[in-house]
């Protein structure tokens, strides 16, 4: 049988909504109000929800975080982009698939074409979701593939799917005829057989709920066999989503398999009230009238690389893939060719630097945090060969920086204190350069102890104190020589490993003749 390397890293599907219904609700909501997706805004779109039927709040209230996973899903089927419009606001652009949802939704027939097109070229890196840099691949185009397999009578079950896709970083680094003779050796096994094979995986749990497992008394081995069977639930969880939502569409069609045949997994820790039971129990199949369309867009696309990270930043990078609508699909739905207009450059936030240095030391919400981030981002931007992004967020970088010129990456990040910043997490920032390919990172803070060198030495890191840091944007923009960024990038990138302040300084002082007070 294949050999697949079975971790906790894995596809990551959306689990928020599957009704096609609400997404096009949210949709037309959020465009309607071009794209506000401030906060008071959400909330206003989550009580129009409740008011046409569409949604009912489980406790009082109406939750900003609620409607902002809504959003989320639209993000996640690659229906639009969402941004920092300016401090503290954001705003949501629908994309051409979005706008081709709106369009023709009362069509089941043309909805179906789109829904389906847009998942073929899904793909892993994802703009939502932080998988691993190995993960290069459209997951969904390799279901479709296996859906029209003679020699797996054109089914797959759910089993299947969840026992061997999920795990599936790069489809050059296995044999897809290995793969397909693999899922007919486990297609002919009992059912008490397949459920030993998911059991013996036990390298699948997430270290947290091991941990919680261990804290209630369970040794390492059984520890790890109940978080590894949460994983599974999870997974299991996560397909039915979109493989739902696909039903609904009447993209694919599915059977029970029968009472003997399902398996199913607890999706609890020791700390719930009780477990939720994620059963496989189905077998799946392509509606016949999408085969000839799939064979279509394999000639054209089945070579074809996924977009990465690298050389773009977070916002380019997801603008490419929600962008990617075949001709094809066009002419199938009667459309001429479309026109996709993004977000306009980040704009030059007034006072920007100023503000910057107060919410250095001044932040007291996640509002202020996130603000802190923004306006780096804005101060960046002042150069003509940078462009920056304010991300944030789990896994993320705060703030993304692309030079034009070099054609590569930098990461700032920022960390807002009222004292000293007392350590860095190296690995943490190290993780961040690997997602989004860049080459360095530099920490803006207010202040830092001692501790910070040690954590910084050998790594690709630098730091730099808020008042030299925006003392040098200052004279810049004061001098209006804002055309490149480069004398201050090698200064940094010659300071890797330690703190840039008092060269900064000593820079600022030989081009500016500018005076103040150093304290890091």
């Amino acid at each position: 049988m294949i050999s697949i390397n079975r971790t906790n890293d894995t596809w990551i599907l959306e689990k928020h909504s599957n009704n096609i219904e609400h997404i096009i609700y949210y949709l037309k909501v959020i465009k309607d109000n071009k794209g506000d997706t401030s906060k008071e805004n959400l909330e206003k779109y989550l009580k129009l929800a409740n008011f046409d039927g569409i949604y009912t709040p489980r406790y009082k209230g109406f939750s900003y975080a609620t409607m902002n996973n809504k959003a989320g899903v639209i993000r996640a089927y690659n229906l639009g982009i969402q941004r920092n419009a300016s401090a503290g606001q954001k705003q949501f652009l629908i994309g051409p698939y979005g706008e081709l949802i709106l369009k023709h939704y009362k069509s089941i027939k043309n909805l179906k074409k789109i829904i389906f097109t847009n998942f073929y070229f899904s793909q892993y890196p994802h703009p939502k979701y932080t998988t691993q840099p190995e993960f290069r691949i459209f997951p969904w185009r390799l279901v479709f593939a296996l859906l029209q397999e003679s020699r797996l009578d054109k089914t797959l079950y759910d089993k299947e799917m969840v026992y061997f896709l999920p795990f599936i970083k790069n489809l050059s680094l296995i044999s897809y005829e290995e793969l397909l003779e693999s899922i007919l050796s486990f297609r002919n096994l009992s059912t008490s057989e397949k459920e030993e094979m998911f059991n013996a995986e036990v390298n699948i749990g997430s270290q947290s709920n091991i941990q919680i497992f261990q804290e209630f008394g369970f040794d390492m081995i059984e520890s790890q066999k109940k978080a590894s069977e949460i994983k599974w639930a999870d997974l299991t969880h996560q397909f039915q989503y979109t493989l739902n939502l696909f039903k609904e569409l009447g993209i694919l069609n599915s059977t029970d398999t029968g009472k003997d045949n399902v398996i199913t997994f607890n999706q609890a820790t020791p700390r719930a009230n009780q477990p939720t039971p994620r059963r496989l129990s189905k077998k799946y199949s392509l509606d016949s009238g999408l085969e000839g369309y799939f064979n279509l867009l394999q000639e054209i696309y089945s070579k074809e690389q996924v977009v990465t990270k690298e050389d773009l930043l977070e916002i380019d990078f997801e603008f490419k893939i929600i962008t990617k609508v075949p001709d094809i699909l066009l002419q199938e739905l009667g459309e001429e060719p479309l026109e996709f207009v993004g977000f306009d450059s980040p704009p030059v936030l007034e006072g920007d630097i100023e503000r910057m240095e107060y919410l250095s030391s001044q932040s007291e919400n996640m509002s202020d945090y996130t603000e802190f981030e923004e306006r780096i981002a804005a101060v960046m931007n002042r150069f003509n060969n940078i462009r920056a992004e304010a991300l944030g967020g789990p896994g993320r970088t705060d703030v993304e920086c692309l030079d034009l010129m070099k054609d590569d990456k930098f990461n700032i990040e920022a960390k807002s204190t009222q004292t000293s910043l007392p350590s860095i997490n190296p690995s943490r920032l190290n993780n961040h350069m690997e997602q989004n390919d860049a080459l360095f990172t530099l920490v803006v803070t207010t202040a830092f102890a001692e501790g910070v060198r040690r954590d910084i030495q050998d790594e690709k890191i630098s730091i730099v104190t808020t008042k030299i840091f925006a003392e040098l944007i200052r004279n810049h923009v004061v001098s209006n020589d804002l055309d490149s960024f480069d004398e201050i990038r090698d200064i940094i990138e010659d300071n890797l490993g330690q703190p840039s302040s008092l060269p900064l300084a000593e820079y600022i002082l030989s081009k500016f003749g500018s005076t103040f007070t150093l304290n890091n």
